[in-house]
């Protein structure tokens, strides 16, 4: 169906790094790559390509990670699902394997694996922003350098949940967007997550 996402990348085995390659190769063609990278609405992306952990930008570090904040749950995010056989880090953020604690993070092959499915999602709004698997809503959220409008871009069509979000910047009069500053991705999987967006939509998506 072509409202559809393709099948994320392969899980085939524990080599975690070797995946994380791929999911790579996959950002930097696919969003990176500024010769190639989708508009969002008409308006540029703009993606944070600062060199980080393992010569990687931080963008894709947000993508294929997890913050240490959110393996607090008693529920690992891949809970029942093939990653949760093969990940080497299981959510351990002191695991002497854990190359990202700089960054406040580990590593994570349930995120990376639908890297690729970012593009596509951008590609469906762009098309249709009433698409029946899409909600889309803007809203201010607190941020360490204060207050800042978000959009959300949440696809669902169950089991899979997804949601990208963009930080919005304006033009210096305030008058028009300037760009889409691309925050993050990731699947959507506590329920405490899925009512909070619920919540939002519900509140800000038909504005």
């Amino acid at each position: 169906m072509e409202n559809s996402l393709p099948q994320p990348i392969d899980i085939v085995d524990s080599n975690n790094d070797r995946l994380f390659e791929r999911a790579y190769d996959i950002f930097i063609s696919e969003m990176l790559d500024r010769s190639n990278r989708p508009t969002l609405f008409g308006k540029f992306i703009f993606i944070d390509e600062r060199l980080t952990v393992k010569n990687k930008e931080a963008s894709f570090w947000h993508v294929a990670s997890i913050g240490s904040d959110d393996t607090k749950y008693d529920m690992f995010p891949c809970e029942n699902h093939i990653a949760e056989k093969y990940c080497v880090f299981q959510c351990q953020y002191n695991d002497e394997q854990n190359y990202l604690k700089s960054e406040n993070s580990i590593p994570c092959i349930f995120r990376a694996h639908k890297v690729n499915w970012i593009r596509i999602i951008i590609e469906l709004a762009n098309n249709n922003r009433r698409n029946v698997h899409l909600r889309i809503w803007k809203r201010w959220v607190k941020t360490r350098r204060g207050r800042e409008k978000r959009l959300f871009i949440r696809y669902v069509d169950r089991p899979t949940d997804y949601v990208l979000i963009f930080s919005i910047v304006y033009n210096h009069d305030k008058t028009d967007i300037a760009m889409y500053k691309f925050i993050t991705a990731y699947p959507v999987v506590l329920k405490s997550f899925k009512f909070e967006f619920n919540k939002d939509y519900e509140q800000y998506g038909h504005k």
